[in-house]
């Protein structure tokens, strides 16, 4: 009998990439809600504290932009706010990745 393997699974950053890639509705032109984001690759068993390292580690990063929703006039849901993610004392809402 074989025992089969589980492929590893991919780096968070990876997964978030490719999670904003299906939530925005024009990649590399639109900001998307890090709750939203948080959703999708929650599915994948990723931990609330996993993210925001993710998050963290990507915002140092030419590509990526992750801004409090103050900064693009949004109205923020509850669920927005208790998605962010703290920046540098900021909470921050929204995530751009070019």
């Amino acid at each position: 009998m074989n025992a089969q393997t589980s492929p590893a699974p991919l780096p968070l950053t990876d997964r978030i990439r490719i999670a904003y890639n299906l939530l925005a509705d024009d990649p590399g032109l639109s900001f998307v809600s890090i709750a939203d984001v948080r959703r999708m690759v929650g599915t994948y068993q990723a931990t609330p504290e996993g993210v925001d390292a993710a998050l963290r580690e990507m915002a140092g990063l030419p590509d990526v932009s992750i801004r409090p929703a103050r900064f693009m006039n949004v109205t923020l849901s509850r669920d927005d706010r208790e998605g962010a993610v703290s920046i540098g004392g900021r909470e921050c809402h929204l995530l751009w990745i070019g």
